[in-house]
């Protein structure tokens, strides 16, 4: 199904191999590290979206469901 939208014919939302990385503090246990952490901070790149695509038609109702971390509330707020 499409939407007519001035003349042309399109869905309502296309995601094409949509991916997003960013970087967190990496914590170790103890005083010594935390204080270290405040001189130096080491980061890891944690991977929130990897190659997702979808579309979604007119009038059709989706919903996010998966587990905590996975990425949902990432995949809306994309701008």
């Amino acid at each position: 199904m499409v939407f007519c939208f001035y003349g042309r014919w399109m869905t309502v939302v296309e995601v094409d191999e949509l991916a997003m990385s960013y970087r967190a503090p990496v914590r170790k246990g103890g005083l010594r590290a935390a204080l270290g952490s405040l001189v130096r901070r080491e980061y890891k790149t944690v991977q929130a979206l990897d190659q997702v695509s979808f579309t979604i038609e007119p009038g059709e109702v989706v919903g996010f469901i998966g587990p905590n971390g996975a990425g949902k509330t990432t995949t809306v707020k994309w701008p």
